[in-house]
């Protein structure tokens, strides 16, 4: 077990750090509070954690919902339907 001041300076270093090398800021958030939790308790309490924060994001219809526009909007520009609608207007 840490100090929970260490742990924290160190999780914002590590944050830092893992900005600069490019990681997506809500895979990062994620990272980095599992391992503080991991280090100021146990695996075992960080690890339901985890599973409950990935379900609750899963289980909520907008944020399920948003990831799917980008698919959506390539599959238009491929299909040129942008032309047309644009046209038809």
């Amino acid at each position: 077990m840490i100090d929970p001041i260490v742990a924290g300076i160190l999780g914002s270093a590590l944050v830092v750090v893992l900005l600069l090398l490019g990681m997506p800021i809500a895979f990062l958030m994620m990272f980095v509070g599992f391992i503080a939790i991991w280090a100021l308790t146990s695996l075992g309490a960080a690890l339901p954690v985890v599973a409950k924060t990935i379900y609750e994001v899963a289980a909520n219809y907008p944020y399920t919902i948003i990831p799917l526009f980008h698919p959506y909007g390539r599959i238009c520009r491929q299909r040129r339907h942008h032309k047309r609608a644009l046209r038809d207007i």
